[in-house]
């Protein structure tokens, strides 16, 4: 019998939310990106198009190269309809929102270009990794977003983020991605990783701001997130899905798709237009 491959990201919301899980997973309910998930692809898409050169060349491509993928990125999203819209957004003109996003999503690339990219040595990127599992009935697919090689001679793992607000010091270290990007980027390497980081570029009204959050992730902690892992994935074999809890950050309009129609939500509001 064929083991079934299970994608981190989907197994990372089955053990988030269990319906947000059910209705993408299962029932294939896509749904548009908001804006600020849409501003989040652009950064990835800016910072894609150069460090995966860089991989072999070794230099960065221009500022405007990463700004334009960005900026390209956003204005194609609202194009072909892949945005829906936030209650704070409500009353706006779609262009004027569309034109806001590539402003947050140019300036949070150019940030992420000079911050973070420039002093990177990326070795992988949007690295594609299949993790076997010998003592569980499931395997993990997962997509790194950059593998690097560290000064010192060390691999390390690397994911960017984008908020609107500066996340608490132990995010890195409590990070569920992180345990498993560890985890893929080990099997991908075949050595251990020495650092996994979450780059972060924070959109505040005063400006946008990077911080890095860097931890070393332990076996202890992989074990860890294979077990929470192992047990969703029995929960969803059974047909059960929890939903987050209410004040949950997924269980909001910001992050999640669902969230207007979804039947768990309590005090659900919208402005009257």
């Amino acid at each position: 019998m064929e083991r079934m491959e299970l994608h981190q990201s989907d197994l990372l919301l089955l053990e988030t939310c269990g319906e947000a899980y059910r209705r993408r997973v299962i029932e294939r309910q896509f749904r548009p990106s908001n804006v600020r998930m849409m501003v989040g692809t652009a950064v990835h898409a800016g910072r894609e198009v150069n460090l995966a050169q860089k991989v072999t060349s070794g230099k960065d491509l221009e500022e405007t190269a990463v700004t334009e993928a960005a900026r390209d990125r956003v204005v194609e999203g609202f194009a072909e309809d892949q945005v829906e819209l936030e209650s704070e957004f409500d009353g706006l003109p779609k262009r004027a929102v569309r034109d806001q996003a590539v402003d947050t999503a140019v300036s949070l690339a150019r940030l992420d270009y000079h911050h973070f990219q420039e002093p990177m040595r990326p070795t992988a990127v949007e690295a594609s990794i299949a993790v076997r599992l010998q003592n569980y009935p499931f395997d993990i697919g997962m997509r790194l977003d950059v593998i690097e090689e560290l000064p010192d001679g060390g691999t390390a793992v690397r994911d960017a983020k984008t908020s609107k607000r500066t996340p608490a010091k132990t995010v890195a270290e409590t990070s569920e991605q992180l345990a498993l990007y560890s985890l893929g980027a080990r099997a991908f390497c075949q050595r251990p990783i020495a650092e996994a980081s979450l780059d972060y570029l924070v959109a505040l009204k005063s400006g946008p701001k990077a911080v890095r959050f860097a931890t070393v992730v332990s076996e202890q902690d992989e074990r860890a997130i294979l077990q929470r892992l192992a047990m969703a994935y029995e929960a969803t074999a059974k047909g059960v899905f929890v939903p987050a809890s209410q004040g949950h950050w997924k269980c909001s309009e910001t992050w999640c798709e669902y969230w207007r129609d979804c039947p768990y939500v309590i005090g659900r509001r919208r402005p009257e237009n």
